[in-house]
């Protein structure tokens, strides 16, 4: 499960007056009654989207990380390989590490904080 807050609301849908005319108005203004509909920015649902990639590209760059590590980790002296265990383990390791280069370079840049526009 994400650990990423959908943003606050910046608008709603409200009643004015007739029941026939709606009103786009910013979030804690008390004009009308309330339709329910709330609304985010373009920029606020921009920046939500971007951190949802960001969360799941930096899980899978920590999972391909550590099976890095333990690739590296795998080799054994070199007196005891005889059956080229270290050649693949090091290949495992260049491909793994490639691989979190490849994610890194997707990750969405971090933005400065979102305010609400109104």
């Amino acid at each position: 499960m994400s650990k990423v807050t959908m943003p606050e609301p910046t608008a709603e849908i409200r009643i004015v007056g007739n029941v026939s005319i709606f009103d786009l108005t910013p979030v804690g203004k008390q004009r009308g009654l309330s339709v329910g509909q709330k609304f985010i920015t373009t920029t606020q649902a921009e920046a939500y989207a971007d951190a949802r990639v960001r969360e799941a590209l930096e899980q899978a760059e920590a999972k391909l990380m550590e099976m890095h590590e333990h690739a590296v980790k795998s080799r054994v002296p070199p007196d005891e390989d005889e059956d080229g265990w270290n050649t693949s383990c090091a290949d495992r390791a260049i491909a793994l590490g490639e691989a979190v280069l490849t994610i890194r370079a997707l990750i969405p840049p971090l933005s400065g904080p979102v305010e609400p526009t109104t």
